[in-house]
């Protein structure tokens, strides 16, 4: 959407926008905590400099040096590469990407990447307007599927659905173009002889005959029902007050802290129904924009002038233009040097005004002498684009709803500071409310992901309070009423937390369900590691395994795979450790899952034929194809990455990591 560009439009903001401030400001300076946070924002100003102190969003999962990475970003591009791993593997569910670890390894790669942006930044590598609105506008997404240019409305429509606001597209593509340059820097000349090719394709295609002993669950006996002692004892053991690390079980074992509190919360959404929309001010609107260009596309030419001394130069080398030479050839030939070459510009890029009309009347591919303000010129225009504006009716419900939004806006400001001046009147949330005609929302017990107290998640619940407004719950005191807290790029909440109740053990008829199927899979677990010691003092005491898995209640598989392959019981885990073994040489047990355990053999060894090798060696993942140079590129770039990460030592918050991968206390 485009900004409505008027006097009145301007001044009613700033004037609600000041008015909101000055009642902020007017109530907090009136409790004793303002003179310390004043004092702490003094130094802050003058350690980090005025601008960057209000860039967090409060809910910082990451800190890297001068960068933050938010629950948000976090949160987008978790989702983000979970469905392009569903688009090559529709059967790939949540489950699976908690169980292989895609939150930590996307987490792992924007701390590589906000680690560089910083190092970057430090260096003073800055980034132009020019050079961000040229990297948006080479974005395929965001070109018009009629027109095939570059379209604000298709960029706004492919950044909400990805879940962009275009601020936060716009900080994004600051960081990744001022990351791009000092990446450039380190991998000027990483080009590979192409002899490392033909090591990388006999290394990725040799194959190997395995076999595998797999020793499972299966055949165990019934594991008797265990005794509420055995249950106490388990859950003790895993504690989270009893051991000295946090790991994903222990969090089972406790009820974690929850609060109650009251929201007052202003919503442009909610101020909708009461708007009207002049449509003669739509008119304006759309007229304003047109003559400053902010909608629409530009005729854009691309073209090579040479200057020449007169106008019986310029036609002749018209003419051998239109015989099929090229000018830069004619320009050679005659010993002219004054040759020209623009790419996709406006007319108002041209300064010889009569050089841009003549050159904005030619079509493509069409050549001619042109008389300039200053000079004679031969044109030859390669590539030739018209204007494109869309019509006052086709922008209508654009500009309605960008009207109505900021009419909605003003009518919350309007209620917010009828809110802010009860409040300093009244001195409570509950009698603003009421004085005010403000809706006011009570919310019992629940914790920071939004559950109550039988622990379920609610997905709708946690939407409306999980992103903002729940951190915000759990950093306040109890009894003090927070003033206005921004949430959603254009609302605003205040919180006031009436209960606390802390953070505590589980007693066990809370999560005896739990305990009973994890302390069953740990039964399970230690008579498998029984089972499988025992299979390998066999082996090692020379039985055949076949003869093993008799004694184990195991099975033996066969198969031959290469090291990306993966067949039946032979996973990618099996497979990986295969290739690591000396052939004859039993591996050692391996745990492919809590009911499977495995050990290995290889029998044979197949070396790939070189001959086969036709391109250059590429390796695939997540839909992108890289060479060898590429990755040695990459190899430098990790590297840099992790010096610099070394140097910075980022702080995670785990709690809000979890909270932005989505894991419950029952999924960890």
């Amino acid at each position: 959407m485009y900004p409505r560009f008027c006097a009145a439009t301007f001044r009613d903001t700033l004037t609600n926008g000041f008015t909101i401030m000055l009642s902020i400001l007017r109530s907090f300076a009136k409790s004793p905590a303002a003179f310390v946070i004043i004092g702490l924002l003094v130094l802050a100003f003058a350690a980090y400099g005025v601008g960057g102190i209000f860039t967090g969003s409060g809910t910082a999962v990451v800190v890297v040096g001068s960068e933050q990475i938010s629950m948000r970003e976090l949160a987008r591009e978790h989702d983000r590469q979970l469905r392009t791993i569903q688009s090559q593997n529709p059967g790939f569910t949540v489950e699976d990407a908690r169980a292989e670890g895609l939150g930590d390894m996307v987490l792992n790669g924007m701390v590589n990447r906000s680690a560089f942006v910083a190092r970057a930044r430090e260096l003073g590598l800055t980034v132009s307007a020019g050079q961000r609105v040229r990297a948006a506008a080479d974005i395929q997404a965001f070109r018009n599927p009629a027109t095939g240019e570059f379209d604000r409305t298709t960029m706004e429509n492919v950044l909400l659905q990805n879940g962009y606001t275009l601020t936060e597209f716009d900080n994004e593509l600051i960081a990744d173009l001022t990351r791009a340059q000092l990446a450039d820097t380190l991998t000027l000349s990483t080009q590979l002889p192409s002899t490392w090719d033909e090591i990388a394709y006999l290394h990725a295609n040799e194959s190997r005959t395995i076999r595998g002993l797999f020793i499972d669950g299966g055949g165990l006996d019934a594991i008797d029902d265990p005794t509420d002692e055995q249950l106490q004892a388990y859950i003790d053991e895993n504690r989270l007050d009893s051991l000295p690390f946090i790991n994903r079980e222990v969090l089972l074992y406790i009820v974690p802290e929850r609060r109650s509190f009251t929201l007052i919360r202003f919503q442009v959404a909610d101020f909708l129904r009461d708007v009207e929309v002049d449509e003669s001010i739509l008119r304006e609107t759309y007229d304003f924009q047109v003559d400053n260009g902010f909608i629409g596309s530009p005729a854009l030419r691309s073209y090579t002038q040479l200057t020449v001394p007169d106008e019986d130069t310029a036609n002749a080398v018209a003419a051998r233009l239109e015989a099929g030479e090229t000018l830069a050839d004619v320009a050679a030939d005659l010993g002219l040097t004054a040759l020209v070459e623009q790419t996709d510009i406006q007319i108002f890029d041209i300064p010889d005004t009569d050089l841009g009309e003549a050159v904005f009347n030619l079509p493509q591919g069409a050549s001619a002498a042109v008389q300039g303000s200053f000079s004679w010129y031969a044109v030859e225009v390669s590539a030739a684009t018209d204007e494109v504006m869309p019509t006052f009716e086709d922008m209508l419900p654009e500009l309605r709803e960008q009207a109505a939004g900021e009419a909605a806006t003003d009518l919350m400001y309007a209620k917010i500071d009828a809110f802010q001046n009860a409040r300093e009147t009244t001195g409570s949330m509950e009698d603003a409310a009421a004085e005010a005609g403000v809706p006011i929302e009570f919310f019992g017990a629940m914790d920071d992901l939004g559950r109550t107290a039988d622990l379920q998640f609610d997905f709708e619940r946690y939407t409306t309070l999980g992103a903002e407004i729940l951190p915000s719950v759990f950093q306040q005191f109890q009894g003090v009423e927070t003033d206005l807290i921004d949430f959603n790029g254009s609302d605003f909440f205040i919180v006031r937390v009436d209960e606390v109740q802390p953070q505590r053990n589980a007693e066990l008829d809370e999560v005896r369900d739990i305990a009973d199927a994890r302390w069953r899979v740990a039964q399970i677990g230690a008579e498998l590691e029984t089972r499988a010691a025992d299979a390998v003092a066999q082996l090692e005491a020379g039985d055949d395994l076949d003869l093993v898995a008799l004694t184990s209640n195991g099975r033996v598989e066969t198969t031959t795979l290469t090291r990306s392959g993966s067949a039946g019981m032979f996973t990618p885990l099996a497979v990986f450790q295969a290739f690591e073994l000396e052939p004859g040489v039993y591996s050692d047990v391996i745990e492919l899952s809590d009911t499977m355990r495995a050990i290995l053999i290889v029998d044979d060894v197949m070396e790939a034929d070189p001959a086969a090798r036709t391109d250059a060696f590429t390796v695939s993942g997540q839909g992108e194809t890289y060479t060898l140079s590429q990755i040695a590129s990459n190899t430098i770039l990790n590297a840099a990455q992790s010096a610099v990460i070394g140097d910075y030592a980022p702080t995670i918050d785990t709690r809000l990591r979890d909270q932005a991968l989505g894991l419950t206390d029952d999924q960890q």
